[in-house]
């Protein structure tokens, strides 16, 4: 049995001689259920963490410990996307040297934060909310006024730019 999370970095001589099973995702409500059993968590966090995690309770569980990491994310995305779009470059630089004292997983965490904002925007910008993956004082925020800024027009310069950001680190 050979199991992989991405069947890309498998040699093609040894996926030709595989039998692929493919297994899907955890279903939300059933990765709820398993962890509210458990009884450490509140069900706002549980929900938020699950859907960041995309089905996998290895990774909902480990988004339940960041919680706060993850408030902190947001407040600083707020923060720098606020200077940013005012054009500060005093407080852009004073960001910035913040910013380089931070861990490398510290910072790629933030620029993974980054580039799930930037898919939400364009989620909110059609009006599919609902599958949106943050919690309700970021999904404010977006419908409030963000998500207009990150659009159709500029979606993929944003996202290449968070994406070589993250690499770079890397």
């Amino acid at each position: 049995i050979l199991i992989s999370e991405n069947q890309d970095h498998i040699l093609s001589t040894i996926l030709s001689r595989a039998q692929l099973i493919k297994i899907p995702n955890i279903k939300d409500a059933d990765l709820v259920q398993a962890i509210l059993a458990e009884g450490n968590h509140d069900e706002a966090n549980i929900k938020r963490a699950i859907g960041i995690s995309d089905g996998n309770y290895k990774l909902a569980k480990k988004h339940l410990q960041s919680t706060e990491a993850e408030k902190i994310n947001f407040l600083k995305f707020r923060e720098w996307m606020r200077f940013c779009f005012a054009v500060d470059i005093p407080k852009l630089s004073a960001f910035v040297n913040d910013f380089s004292k931070w861990g490398r997983e510290r910072q790629k965490s933030f620029f993974i934060y980054a580039l799930q904002v930037s898919r939400s925007c364009i989620l909110v910008n059609y009006n599919q909310t609902e599958l949106v993956k943050l919690g309700q004082e970021e999904l404010d925020w977006l419908i409030k006024g963000f998500s207009p800024f990150i659009n159709t027009a500029n979606i993929n310069e944003f996202t290449k730019e968070f994406n070589d950001a993250h690499y770079a680190i890397e």
